[in-house]
């Protein structure tokens, strides 16, 4: 305690209470020179009583004091308080507890006279307690006894109020001459718990001066404020003067430490605590020194105290103590996961800190490295300092304003900054950066496992994996990604990844639903991660990003689909450098080649082979204007008309004449390549008049016929300008020397005039907009054209459309209803409820039921407005696993072609050319975002547009067909009859003229005017002596069909160009050539033909052949080429024997594809080419090619070994097998050569003559 006994003779004593370090701890009067506190409990039991009247000792003497108190109106604790306030001072207060809380100053008056105390009490109590709060002085003489009243000094009241607290009462008392020239003379300024809620009186601006003599003094200087040191000893000096003294004095010295928060404790010293000072005679200043040990332990600093007592030779101690402080000059360092810590923000914000880690990741900005510049470095704990907490992170960013020192991947630092939330991510913003060495061991990666186990939102409201335990460390994901949506990577060079296989928007797979699409969402949120360059910056060539370089052109550029395994970086949590970007999660690479990108999606050639006779095609072109979007700033507001449209609405399209050159260059090329008879094409400049500058339709078929040869496109003219009153609008062009529009048929449109005679207005009354397809925010007006098949003279519909798209904000029954159906649905519907009725009364006036709906749809397959259509009758061509469209990280088919049913058997297969979905935005025609021109390539149609072009195949030959040339003879002068065998005589006749005989008769079961069940071809000219070729057809019934040689048998031949039929018998002819071009499954019976040649197309073909050689036992051949895809051939060769054994001989070849094939009674050469396939001989010396390399999962069922004759037996011949190849049985049936393996049924062992080599 501070009970040193102030020397007024070394001069006043003074204590205004500024220093508000005094008091640092309750109860601790430790700093506080001669002044303590009590709380005088129990020396009176009554409220209310006069301090004058307590006079006796306090035989408890309770220390007291409440420190660091901010607010005395609020703090009701009775006793005394210290009040850091603006102007700071100790208060006396009266409680329950504290009966009559005191101040005591402790005073030596030696030599002294007049000795005047004065001070200030100070109503601190702002509140509504009003107590009479009485204060009195009191002195004794020693360290005992009772005390003596200073009536003087008494205050009655030294409070106002209620809510007042600005009473100041100054007091002021000469104390007795019995107080004089004292040693030790204590004073005391008391008050008592008043009657009431006792307010707060501080005792401040305490003074007391005195006259006398002076007398010779000791006093001790300010004290010593030194850093400790880190090793050895550091010296602590303090000056010790005297005064008024010549002789010899002295006094003894002593260091208070007494440990606890902020207080030095012995160990902190190194040498003596105590001692004396020593005065020679004439010396006036003498040292002492104390020796502090120093530390490398940081803490915080800490006091001490050195005070004088038992001075000597006559002298009186003045101040007689003097303060020290050790200041910590150790760095106390924080590690990254306190920082962290286990919540998503840092509880340490705002907060100083160091950190010394591993440099992880080098993004400083000026340090040479100009593909990584982030303004700053990601840092990671060595493992051995990491917490081993699973949800803090030991990895953190560390941001510089300017550069504070260059690292380096591997350097260890040491850095010093303040702790902050940037955008969600945890940062140090940098104060100071020391590099302590290089070329460390970095930290473990952190291994990241796709999905997560839980999600947030990031910045965007979409949902993300909870990675906050990876924050700003190495980390690598072992699984495989796939690239999900390239959408900003010509912004800036960033990329959506995804764990496993790419995902399918919501509604394209499920029905709309509120609960499943936010379960789809989170899902997906939670296997999702976005793969960054190294900077935040926009318009940065695409080969920064590490894995897309080091060039980056339209041949070899990722394509969404494509996957990286292992991806590697380190873990940021920022936007991508605009504005609307957001943060999110994003892996950046540390250097270059770590991560690499495999081609998984290959990029097609050619569009996808849909068979047919006709194709249809359905595109939408992305905003093809001819009309220049010249300013694109105007795009929302329409202000500068020197960009309109003849419509007098904003252009969409390119933006300079640069960019609509590209645009149109790309779009020929595609339209060119997607080698449709007719195209629907979507997102054109609303503008059909001939010859105007903005018809963008007309345009483009100049374009193709410039490309392709004069008048080989048209478009159809729907013989107005504007279709409907958007600035886009639908179309479509055609293959003059395929289709033509149907004669007494006409182009039709529909709009919202129309609706009302459809029995449709309420739908317009309905609407949210007053609209279905005039209007904002309404759907574009359909087109519908119907078109003749030049070559069979078929007809057939074809409406396209192009629905309300989800974007904007809809309202009412438009509005999101977060079912996964997005915006307009209702307007969706109401378009779809529109077309299905207006087809239905076959608005172009064709008569025929057969319709293709095509389009842009804005619906994915499971959404209410493809529903509709399909309610309608009409079928979604659209196969599983199809996708014309990718958003959000999401495929899908907004795009779709619908066939009525009257038209379904005829679609030979409908799919999308995938040249645009999945491609970058950056392989365009846009030049927007300081991409480089060079990129482009308008040769080749890889992203023309954001949609897959559609195609689909229809099959419009008519049925039951058959189209045959004869191999003998000419057919000019050739007259073609047409019999009825139902009806004598002729029913109608033709004439075939061709002088190079390569006439083919294509022969219907109707044709002409009337029902043909026979058509007998016959040549009246001679070949050889004999009559020219003759035949005969007969349709037995739908189908099935008879051809046979009219002239003489066995000596003609028959060539068969196409069979469209369930059966077909050819007689009598002598060689045979059949070839089908499309797959079937077709009975074939060959009688009388010497050799027979049957091809068949690429398809999956069924085919069995029933042969005869007739009375005349001639020996036939047979040769049956099945061609690709997974065929079956059956040969029923019973009828071709004689006695003397088989007159046949087959080479049977099945090609590419799993084939099935089984061979008859005769010497077959079986071949069943690549593939698995399953191949039996049957009866006679059967052949089995087997070649190298299509030979692996063959099955070969019965391989005879067992007869006698050497030539009888089956034999293997094995084909482009290298020298030395070795045939081994693999176990069992199983057989092995080249590393394929085989199986015989049945053959455990073979002889040597049982197989060859060729």
């Amino acid at each position: 305690m501070s009970t040193t006994y102030h020397v007024l003779a070394a001069g006043d004593f003074s204590q205004n209470w500024s220093d508000s370090g005094l008091i640092a701890a309750n109860d601790d009067w430790n700093g506080v020179a001669s002044i303590v506190g009590y709380r005088g409990d129990d020396l009176t039991t009554a409220t209310g009583v006069d301090p004058r009247t307590l006079l006796g000792a306090d035989p408890l003497q309770v220390l007291d004091v409440n420190a660091n108190q901010t607010n005395p109106s609020t703090y009701t604790a009775g006793g005394l308080a210290e009040f850091e306030l603006a102007d700071p001072t100790v208060a006396l207060n009266g409680s329950g507890t504290a009966d009559a809380p005191y101040l005591v100053l402790f005073l030596d008056t030696t030599a002294r006279s007049a000795v005047t105390l004065s001070f200030n009490l100070r109503d601190l109590d702002a509140s509504t307690d009003n107590a009479v709060q009485q204060v009195a002085v009191q002195y004794r003489l020693g360290e005992a006894g009772s005390w003596t009243d200073l009536p003087s000094a008494y205050v009655a009241d030294a409070t106002a109020g209620p809510s007042l607290a600005t009473l100041v009462t100054p007091v002021s008392v000469v104390l007795p001459t019995a107080a004089e020239d004292q040693a030790q003379v204590q004073v005391r300024i008391i008050t008592t718990n008043a009657a009431g809620n006792d307010e707060w009186v501080g005792i401040d601006d305490i003074l007391v001066t005195s006259t006398g003599v002076p007398v010779e003094t000791l006093s001790i200087a300010a004290g010593a404020d030194n850093a400790e040191g880190d090793a050895g000893t550091t010296d602590f000096t303090f000056t010790v003067t005297r005064a008024n003294g010549a002789g010899e004095a002295g006094a003894s010295w002593t260091v208070i430490a007494p440990g606890g928060a902020g207080q030095a404790s012995a160990d902190d010293f190194a040498g003596p605590l105590g001692g004396t000072v020593a005065f020679a005679e004439g010396e006036t200043e003498k040292t002492i020194t104390i020796a502090v040990a120093g530390d490398t332990e940081a803490e915080a600093d800490e006091g001490f105290t050195v005070v004088l007592s038992d001075p000597t030779g006559g002298a009186v101690l003045g101040t007689a103590s003097a303060a020290g402080t050790i200041r910590n000059d150790d760095i106390a360092v924080t590690r990254i996961s306190e920082v962290q810590g286990a919540g998503d923000t840092s509880t340490m914000v705002g907060r100083t800190v160091t950190i010394e880690a591993i440099v992880v990741g080098d993004f400083q900005t000026g340090d040479g490295d100009a593909t990584r510049n982030l303004r700053g470095f990601f840092l990671q704990e060595e493992d051995a300092d990491a917490d081993g907490n699973a949800a803090t992170s030991e990895g953190i960013f560390v941001f510089e304003n300017a550069l504070l020192a260059d690292v380096a991947i591997g350097d260890k630092v040491l850095v010093t900054g303040t702790v902050s939330e940037y955008f969600g991510l945890t940062q140090l913003n940098a104060q100071s950066v020391t590099v302590l060495g290089s070329g460390h061991e970095l930290p473990t990666a952190a291994v990241i496992e796709l999905p997560a186990a839980d999600v947030t939102l990031n910045q965007n409201g979409a949902w993300q994996p909870d990675l906050e335990a990876f924050e700003g460390m190495r980390v690598t994901i072992p699984q495989t990604l796939t690239i999900s949506e390239q959408f900003n990577l010509d912004r800036s060079n960033e990329i959506r990844l995804v764990a496993g296989d790419r995902e399918t928007s919501f509604t394209q797979d499920n029905d709309p639903s509120v609960e499943g699409y936010a379960q789809h969402l989170q899902e997906l949120g939670a296997r999702t991660i976005v793969y960054d360059d190294g900077q935040n910056a926009q318009n940065l060539p695409i080969a920064n990003l590490d894995g897309f370089g080091p060039t980056y052109d339209a041949t070899t550029a990722p394509r969404i689909g494509d996957q990286v395994t292992d991806l590697s970086g380190v873990l940021d949590y920022q936007w991508a450098g605009f504005s609307s970007s957001g943060s999110t999660w994003r892996i950046r690479s540390t250097v270059d080649g770590e991560n690499s990108f495999d081609s998984v999606t290959e990029r097609p050639e050619t569009p996808p082979d849909v068979g047919g006779t006709l194709q249809v095609a359905s595109f939408n072109v992305l905003n093809f204007f001819p009309t220049l979007n010249s300013n694109p700033g105007d795009d929302s507001t329409n202000s500068d008309p020197s960009d309109n449209t003849a419509l007098g609405l904003d252009s969409r399209g390119a933006n300079s004449a640069a960019e609509y050159e590209r645009q149109f260059e790309k779009l020929l090329t595609t339209l060119s390549a997607i080698d449709a008879e007719v195209i629907g094409l979507i997102e054109l400049e609303n503008d059909f008049l001939e010859g105007a500058p903005g018809n963008a339709i007309e345009t483009i078929v100049n374009g193709l016929n410039a490309l392709e040869g004069a008048e080989v496109w048209s478009w159809v003219n729907p013989d107005t300008r504007f279709l409907g009153g958007d600035a886009i609008a639908v179309g479509m062009i055609y293959r003059n020397d395929a289709v033509r529009l149907a004669e007494g048929t006409t182009v039709a449109t529909l709009d919202d005039s129309d609706l009302a005679g459809l029995g449709l207005q309420h739908l317009i009354d309905d609407s949210t907009v007053g609209g279905v397809f005039n209007g904002l925010n309404t759907s574009r007006v359909p087109l519908a054209a119907t078109f003749e098949h030049l070559d069979s003279g078929e007809t057939f519909t074809v409406a396209v459309n192009h629905f309300k798209s989800k974007s904007g904000t809809g309202t009412g029954a438009d509005a999101d209803a977060l079912d996964g159906q997005g915006n307009w649905t209702q307007q969706r519907e109401f378009a779809a409820t529109a077309l299905a009725e207006w087809l239905d009364t076959d608005p172009t006036g064709s008569g025929d039921e057969d319709v293709l709906i095509i389009g842009d749809l804005n619906a994915y397959a499971r959404e209410d407005a493809i529903g509709i259509l399909e309610d309608a009758g009409y079928v979604n061509l659209e196969q599983p696993g199809d996708h014309s469209y990718v958003f959000d990280g999401q495929t899908g088919s907004l795009d779709h072609v619908l066939a009525s049913g009257s038209l379904l058997d005829r679609v030979t297969g409908a799919e999308p050319w995938s040249i645009n979905a999945d491609e970058a935005d950056a392989l365009d025609y846009n030049t927007d975002f300081g991409r480089d021109p060079a990129i482009f390539d308008g040769g080749t149609p890889y992203r023309t547009s954001d949609h897959d072009p559609l195609l689909v195949g229809l099959d419009l030959r008519p049925a039951e067909a058959i189209e045959f040339a004869l191999a003998a003879g000419r057919l000019d002068s050739t007259a073609l009859l047409y019999r009825n065998t139902a009806v004598v005589g002729v029913q109608d006749s033709a004439d075939l003229d061709d002088s190079t005989g390569a006439d083919l008769g294509r022969f219907l079961q109707t044709d002409g005017d009337v029902t043909v069940l026979r058509v007998e071809l016959e040549n009246g000219r001679t070949v050889g002596g004999f009559f020219g070729a003759q035949a005969r057809l007969d349709w037995q019934e739908p189908g099935v069909a008879t051809l046979r040689d009219a002239g003489i048998l066995g000596v003609d031949g028959v060539t068969v160009t196409d069979f469209v039929g369930s059966a077909l018998t050819v007689k009598d002819f002598a060689t045979v050539d059949l070839t089908l071009t499309r797959s079937q499954d077709l009975s074939l019976r060959l009688q009388d033909a010497r050799q027979a040649t049957i091809v068949t197309g690429a398809g999956d073909d069924t085919i069995r052949i029933d042969g005869d050689t007739g009375l005349a036992w001639r020996p036939s051949r047979y040769e049956v080429d099945a061609g690709a895809g997974d065929d079956r051939i059956v040969l029923d060769l019973d009828d071709c024997w004689s006695w003397v054994g088989s007159l046949a001989r087959t080479t049977l070849s099945g090609g590419a594809g799993e084939d099935t094939i089984h061979g008859a009674r005769s010497a077959d050469t079986i071949d069943g080419g690549a593939g698995a396939d399953d191949l039996s001989g049957h009866g006679g010396r059967d052949v089995f090619v087997l070649r190298a390399g299509e030979i692996d999962g063959d099955v070969i069922r019965d391989f005879d070994t067992a007869r006698h004759a050497h030539a009888d037996r089956d034999l293997l011949l094995f084909e482009g097998f290298a020298p030395g190849a070795v045939l081994a049985n693999a176990g069992g049936d199983l057989w092995t050569i080249g590393g394929e393996t085989f199986e015989l049924s049945g053959v455990l062992s073979l002889r040597a003559s049982d197989y060859a080599f060729a």
